[in-house]
């Protein structure tokens, strides 16, 4: 009886462990699967859209040249949206769909996260970033980042 009750126990413990990882995905391990999608995505992204003077590599393709059909201001909102955006869109093959349940609840810390690590990351290649900063670029990596989250979640709600 008492070899009976240890199991039981021992089994009621990790089923409890397992739901609160289910629940409460570890954040660090998150952050950095965002962090090193966000890293290679922006390399490209910056190459095909330079966004606030930086750029990584010149190729031939330009979307800020699409995006300047809009005007400045629609450039800087389209770029910023651009920038986060396709790290969002690709962290999604690396997430599970925990972690992007987690992230859909704490939205604001991780388009805070994001947004401020994209700015750390831009600062590395120009330091007089901060002349060129834009309101409009930072509403557009703020619906980049909500957004491309919001549909992505859609999308997996339905897919599998």
């Amino acid at each position: 009886m008492n070899e009976k009750k240890i199991v039981d126990e021992q089994l009621s413990y990790k089923i409890i462990q397992k739901i609160k990882s289910k629940i409460k995905p570890d954040i660090k391990s998150i952050f950095l699967k965002l962090f090193l999608v966000h890293l290679s995505v922006a390399l490209f992204t910056l190459s095909v859209c330079p966004q606030l003077g930086v750029s990584s590599f010149k190729t031939n393709l330009n979307f800020s040249h699409v995006f300047l059909a809009f005007g400045d201001k629609g450039c800087e909102l389209f770029c910023g949206f651009f920038f986060t955006s396709a790290s969002i869109a690709v962290s999604f093959i690396f997430l599970t769909r925990d972690e992007v349940r987690f992230l859909r609840f704490n939205k604001t810390y991780l388009a805070s996260v994001f947004i401020l690590s994209s700015i750390g990351f831009l600062l590395m290649f120009n330091s007089q970033l901060f002349v060129e900063l834009s309101i409009l670029w930072l509403l557009g990596t703020f619906i980049g980042v909500i957004g491309t989250l919001e549909v992505g979640a859609y999308i997996l709600r339905y897919v599998h």
